[in-house]
């Protein structure tokens, strides 16, 4: 019991969290939110029914009282019934005429019309069909047209545009790949795409609901939101280093992008998991912080 605890005492030290389940956590009074993150970072989820419950205490919409816990919950549903009155009051002849909208729809009105600034409401609805993609794979993920779902759209939504900045991602990326694979790099290189790459920018804007399988898709948000944004530039590296054949023997721009658009065989989750894997031993060898900086 002794020699336990001094493990349990030494691993929390340097920072590493064994693989113990995050059930045990769960049932604490006071639930540790960082340690949480931490095991979710280097063990990932045991089960993929979890995650509506622990991405809720990571974006804080569960709070790590327990006692607070139904309160909230409470006032939360009551909120987002507020919510979706007046969305029925603004878009009053939709819903007379029996056009309910859909609830990815919902949750994108919603989320924009909570953004007090007009002119980073004008931003979001100009990026509303990305913005779309990644809702509709929440959607699609949590099965569930209520006050949670929402929540976890909005606060996700609202998180990649705070931390996962397209152009700086982009160059992160190719910095990545200079080190890791300075002949994919150079002839990127040589065709202009390490300065300017929409394809890659693209993926970063939808955080590869585009082209990843879905089930390795989920696994990679679940990293992201643990508190490791920077991640999504290891995932982009992987899926380039994945995909050299098919860009070395492309020798025009054109064909490079046309190849970043549509990765063949991405959807396909024994590929995308082997993308994951590599993300996951570069991310680990690099030691980068988590943040995009």
């Amino acid at each position: 019991f002794a020699m336990s605890n001094f493990r349990a005492s030494y691993y929390q030290k340097i920072g590493f969290e064994r693989a113990q389940s995050y059930e045990q956590l769960l049932e604490d009074d006071l639930l540790d939110v960082e340690r949480l993150a931490r095991i979710v970072l280097q063990h990932g989820l045991g089960q993929a029914q979890d995650r509506v419950t622990i991405w809720k205490y990571l974006f804080s919409i569960t709070p790590a009282s327990h006692e607070a816990k139904q309160f909230v919950a409470e006032q939360q549903k009551e909120h987002f019934g507020d919510l979706t009155r007046a969305h029925r009051l603004l878009h009053l002849d939709q819903y007379e005429e029996g056009k309910r909208p859909a609830f990815v729809d919902l949750c994108l009105d919603l989320h924009i019309l909570s953004e007090y600034n007009p002119s980073a409401r004008r931003g979001l609805q100009s990026e509303r069909d990305t913005l779309g993609v990644i809702a509709a794979t929440l959607v699609l993920e949590f099965q569930e047209e209520n006050a949670d779902t929402y929540f976890l759209v909005s606060n996700f939504l609202q998180y990649l545009d705070d931390n996962c900045e397209p152009a700086l991602a982009v160059q992160k990326t190719f910095a990545l790949l200079k080190q890791e694979d300075n002949k994919l790099w150079s002839h990127l290189r040589t065709l202009g795409l390490t300065t300017h790459c929409p394809a890659l920018a693209r993926w970063v804007k939808t955080c590869f609901a585009e082209i990843l399988n879905g089930t390795v898709l989920m696994k990679i948000w679940d990293h992201v939101v643990a508190g490791s944004p920077v991640f999504v530039c290891f995932v982009c590296l992987a899926v380039l280093i994945t995909l050299k054949n098919d860009l070395l023997r492309a020798y025009e721009a054109s064909s490079v992008n046309a190849v970043l658009q549509a990765p063949p065989n991405m959807m396909v989750e024994k590929r995308a998991s082997k993308v994951l894997a590599l993300a996951f031993t570069v991310w680990r060898e690099h030691k980068s912080p988590h943040r995009l900086q």
